[in-house]
């Protein structure tokens, strides 16, 4: 991370520096325009708006838990399959893909997550709570 600091920090320097070009008039108080310089304009205001985040929740967080719960955090899934106890919802972007796991568990007739997993774009195992993260961002 450092070495990517400096460097950042090196091809700023780099661009802000006067170009070296062979036969380029140097400024001079006599190359200088003297007529004043045109006033600067006023500052204008800048309008931050602030959008409400999504929660960032981890693997913990979501074991146990029913679809309208996902949906509320992470979205509407990108793939959905359903099948008689069991809904496999996938969640992906460009980074990964979380692969959730929905059982119906005894008398509750509302299916829970029991199991996921996270892959990378290679289907590669991953960290799942880098995933959740990546997912909410």
């Amino acid at each position: 991370m450092q070495k990517l600091i400096a460097c950042a920090a090196i091809l700023t320097l780099a661009a802000c520096a006067a170009p070296n070009t062979p036969g380029a008039p140097a400024v001079t108080p006599e190359t200088v325009n003297s007529e004043p310089a045109a006033p600067l304009a006023a500052p204008t205001e800048k309008v931050v708006t602030i959008t409400s985040a999504k929660p960032k929740i981890t693997s913990a967080q979501l074991l146990g838990r029913d679809g309208d719960w996902l949906k509320s955090r992470l979205g509407e899934p990108a793939f959905v399959r359903s099948e008689k106890t069991a809904n496999i919802w996938q969640y992906k972007n460009h980074v990964c893909v979380l692969n959730v796991f929905l059982y119906v568990e005894g008398d509750d007739a509302v299916p829970h997550v029991l199991h996921f997993d996270a892959r990378n774009i290679k289907g590669d195992n991953t960290d799942r709570d880098r995933c959740l993260a990546m997912l909410q961002n």
